[in-house]
């Protein structure tokens, strides 16, 4: 089965593909459009991510649900993910949104805080992978694409 996970923001979006057949990460990336406006960004973004899923052609597309707040960063990851899974639709790729702690809990991070937790995300990768990334973005992507309690 190929998985592609994605944890999105409308700055820096990272995008892992996973075969789970061969338990390897085959691409990974980070999405980091320059433009003013964040829907331009967001739209660049999710262009991107439908060009990877169509050279992937993945049995699965996962992504970080976003965690409601009602200030300007939840307005802006709403339009992120309203435009991801318009997209995803579109072009018929099944997809599931995954509850950040529910992504966590499975890979078995457990630090309490968000800096620690994604640190453990980035040293989990190179744990499990032997990849060694700096972003935190691209380590929580790569986590994302390999979650396996998928109802």
């Amino acid at each position: 089965m190929i998985k592609i996970g994605i944890d999105a923001s409308s700055t820096n979006t990272g995008i892992a593909v996973y075969d789970d057949k061969l338990n390897k990460i085959i691409h990974y990336e980070l999405i980091t459009p320059k433009d003013k406006n964040f829907m331009i960004r967001c739209i660049k973004i999710v262009n991107r991510i439908i060009e990877v899923c169509k050279k992937y052609n993945p049995d699965l597309v996962m992504f970080e649900d976003i965690q409601m707040r009602f200030n300007r960063a939840g307005y802006v990851l709403s339009f992120m993910q309203g435009a991801l899974v318009f997209a995803l639709e579109l072009n018929k790729f099944t997809y599931i949104p995954i509850p950040i702690n529910t992504w966590r809990k499975d890979i078995e991070i457990k630090s309490k805080t968000r800096e620690l937790q994604k640190q453990e995300a980035i040293e989990k990768v190179k744990e499990i992978f032997n990849i060694e990334i700096n972003s935190d973005d691209i380590a929580e992507a790569i986590l994302i694409s390999t979650f396996s309690r998928v109802e």
